[in-house]
Parts: C-alpha cells; sequence; structure tokens
C-alpha cells in the first residue's frame, strides 16, 4: 500500500506534525528520507499555524528539531498563527537548548544547514 506522506490529519496535521509533536526523531528522520518529503510537506501549516517545525519547538523537542536540520528546505523564519517566529515561542516557553539550536542555525548562514534550506526553497518554486 503507498501512503500520501504530506496528507493531513485532523486539524491539518501531517505524519511529520504527529512525529515532531510526540518526540519521535526516528520516525522525523524515516520520513525525511523518503524521496517524496519535499520542501512544501516539511513546511506545511497546521490549522494552527504551526509547521513541523514549529510543533518540536512548541513542545521542546530538540531532537526533532535537530533531525529537521538535516532535511533540505525547512523553513527556519517560519512564524505561527500569533505571528511567533521559532525564537519567540522558544524563550516564552524557556526552552533554553532548543532557542539556542535555532540561534546557532540561523546565526551561521554559511552552514550546510542554512544554505540546504534555501535552496532548496528556491529550487521548488522554480518548479511550480
Amino acid at each position: 500500500m503507498i501512503w500520501d506522506i504530506g496528507a493531513t490529519g485532523v486539524g491539518g496535521t501531517t505524519a511529520l506534525h504527529v512525529a515532531c509533536f510526540l518526540g519521535h526523531v526516528g520516525v522525523v528522520a524515516l520520513l525525511g528520507q523518503d524521496r517524496r518529503m519535499t520542501a512544501n510537506i516539511i513546511n506545511t501549516k497546521n490549522n494552527y499555524g504551526s509547521t513541523p517545525l514549529m510543533r518540536a519547538v512548541e513542545w521542546n523537542k530538540l531532537s526533532c528539531v535537530e533531525s529537521l536540520a538535516d532535511l533540505a528546505g525547512v523553513d527556519w523564519e517560519t512564524k505561527n498563527i500569533s505571528g511567533e517566529a521559532l525564537e519567540d515561542v522558544a524563550r516564552r516557553k524557556k526552552y533554553k537548548e532548543v532557542l539556542k539550536y535555532i540561534r546557532k542555525v540561523k546565526a551561521d548562514k554559511d552552514s550546510p544547514v542554512w544554505k540546504l534550506s534555501k535552496l532548496s526553497q528556491v529550487l521548488e518554486e522554480l518548479e511550480n
């Protein structure tokens, strides 16, 4: 049986949202290996405006945040429905390690994580 990797369920969540919310880093990595996992799917917002990355930050799932960093096309500039950026949520919830990691990724614009994120987004826009 082939399933739709980008299918949404209750609240507009994808399998990646659920894995990040629950902290299942192995599932995040497994989903990320699927060739159908595009930047559009990685950055799908649920009904509350949260991407899988935002869900991982909201629930203090550092290992999932780190695993998502390995996926090309992750939007590190995403904001939730309230207009909060990743850093805002981590700071408000006092998730120091998550906040530190986000700042590290965003500060190093020459990092492979940052470059892959931006390159993947540009390529996907050109295809559409």
